[in-house]
C-alpha cells in the first residue's frame, strides 16, 4: 500500500503541555502510545473523514498522513533498534532509485520530519526521508522511465510533484501514474497528452493542478476535465513555446495545406467545361496521370496529418492498420463522390478516372509507410533502449 509523507506539524499547532505533536492531536492520542493505539485511531477518524463517508479528499489525506507520522513515532518509542533496522533496507532502495533516476537526467526532491529529527537525530533521521517530487524531462524520457519509476511505488508512496514535461509521455504513459494516489500536482505541458488523457487526469482524486500547456488537449478536453473535476487547477497557457509546439504548428500547418489542397480538388474537377489539360495534351491518358498524381498527393498529405495529430503513440513514427484502411476507405469513396458529382458542372464521369484515384492513393500511402519505416530505423539508431527501464 502506497504512504503519503509523514506529517511535519507547524511548531504553533503543537500543545505546549506535554509536547504532542500535532498529528497525536488530530488523531486524539495521548503519550505514551502503542501501534494499537495509533491503528485504533484512525480506524475511528477513518470512519467519519472517508470521502465515501461524508469526509472530503483533503481531510483523508490528511488522516492518511497523520496515521502514518503517528505510526512511526509509536515504532520509535517502542523498539528504537528494530525501528531503524526496518528503515534501513528501504533507504538503501531508495537511495538505488534516486541514483537511477538522476541516471536518466532527472532530480529528486526528498522530505524529512523535523519531529524525528528532534527524536532521534539526523544521522538517524534521514533513513525516513521521503521522495517528494521527481522531474524527468526531454526528449528522451517515454513510456519506459514511467514504467520504471511506477514499478516503484512502493518507494514513491509520498510523491506529490511530478514533472514530465517536454518529454514523449502520452495516454499509455499517464495511465501509470494512476498508482500513485497521493501525486498532487502533474506536468504534462510539451508532451504528446491528449483529450484521452484529461480523461485520465480526472479519475486520479488526490490530483488538485495539472498542466497541459502546450499539448493535444484541445478546449473540448479541457472543458470536460474541468467540468468533472472543478477541484483541480487546469493550466492551458504558458509564456513561452516550449517542447512539442513545433509539431503542433506542423500539424496547424498540414491541415489548413489539406483544406487548401481539397478545395482546389473539387473545383478543379467540377469546373464546367473540358479539363484545360486535355486541350493541350494530345495523349488520351494524361488525365489518368493527372487524377494518380493528385490523390497520391492526397493520401499522403492526409497520412502525414493524421499520424501528427496521433497523440496516444511516443512520436511521429507512423499509422496504424486501421488508420491506414480508415485513409483508403475515405480517400477511395472520396474519389468515387467527386467522379459521381462532375455531371452536375456538364462533366463525364469516367471509371477509369476513379481506378487511377485510387492508384495514386495506394501509392500515397506506400510511399508515407516507407517513410515512416526510415523514420523509426534512424531513431532506433540514435536512441537505443535505455538501461533499467521495463522494455
Amino acid at each position: 500500500m502506497t504512504t503519503p509523507p509523514l506529517a511535519d506539524p507547524p511548531s504553533s499547532l503543537a500543545t505546549a503541555l506535554n509536547g504532542r505533536p500535532d498529528f497525536l492531536v488530530r488523531l486524539g492520542l495521548l503519550i505514551p502510545c502503542s501501534v494499537e493505539d495509533v491503528e485504533a485511531a484512525y480506524r475511528d477518524a477513518a470512519k467519519q473523514a472517508h470521502p465515501d463517508r461524508g469526509g472530503t479528499v483533503a481531510e483523508f489525506v490528511q488522516l492518511e498522513a497523520d496515521y502514518q507520522a503517528a505510526l512511526e513515532y509509536a515504532r520509535i518509542y517502542t523498539n528504537r533498534r528494530a525501528w531503524l533496522a526496518a528503515n534501513i533496507e528501504r533507504y538503501a532502495a531508495q537511495q538505488e532509485l534516486i541514483a537511477e533516476i538522476e541516471r536518466r537526467g532527472g532530480t529528486v526532491e526528498t522530505h524529512r520530519p523535523a519531529w524525528i529529527a528532534r527524536e532521534i537525530g539526523e544521522d538517524f533521521a534521514q533513513v525516513v526521508d521521503t521522495i517528494t517530487a521527481v522531474r524527468l524531462t526531454g526528449p528522451e524520457v517515454g513510456l519506459a522511465d514511467v514504467r520504471y519509476i511506477a514499478s516503484h511505488r512502493e518507494l514513491l508512496g509520498g510523491l506529490h510533484r511530478l514533472d514530465l514535461s517536454d518529454s514523449l509521455v502520452d495516454l499509455h504513459a499517464v495511465r501509470r501514474l494512476a498508482a500513485f494516489p497521493t501525486l498532487h500536482e502533474l506536468d504534462l505541458r510539451g508532451t504528446y497528452a491528449g483529450n484521452r488523457t484529461a480523461a485520465v487526469l480526472a479519475e486520479m482524486p488526490a490530483l488538485r493542478r495539472a498542466n497541459v500547456s502546450d499539448t493535444f488537449v484541445t478546449w473540448r478536453g479541457v472543458w470536460q476535465l474541468r467540468r468533472r473535476r472543478p477541484d483541480m487547477e487546469v493550466i492551458t497557457q504558458c509564456d513561452e513555446q516550449r517542447g512539442t509546439a513545433g509539431t503542433k504548428r506542423g500539424y496547424r500547418w498540414l491541415m489548413r495545406l489539406l483544406t487548401a489542397y481539397v478545395v482546389v480538388l473539387v473545383l478543379g474537377t467540377h469546373f464546367p467545361g473540358e479539363p484545360e489539360i486535355a486541350r493541350h495534351v494530345r495523349w488520351p491518358g494524361a488525365d489518368k496521370v493527372v487524377h494518380f498524381a493528385v490523390y497520391c498527393g492526397l493520401a499522403s498529405l492526409m497520412a502525414f496529418a493524421l499520424s501528427w495529430r496521433c497523440t496516444d503513440r511516443q512520436s511521429q513514427t507512423g499509422l496504424s492498420a486501421a488508420w491506414y484502411a480508415g485513409i483508403a476507405v475515405f480517400v477511395a469513396a472520396f474519389g468515387a463522390v467527386d467522379e459521381l458529382t462532375q455531371p452536375w458542372t456538364g462533366r463525364e464521369r469516367d471509371f477509369n478516372d476513379w481506378l487511377a484515384d485510387v492508384a495514386g492513393m495506394a501509392l500515397g500511402l506506400i510511399s508515407f509507410a516507407a517513410i515512416m519505416l526510415y523514420r523509426r530505423q534512424r531513431q532506433r539508431l540514435k536512441c537505443p533502449p535505455q538501461l533499467g527501464g521495463t522494455p
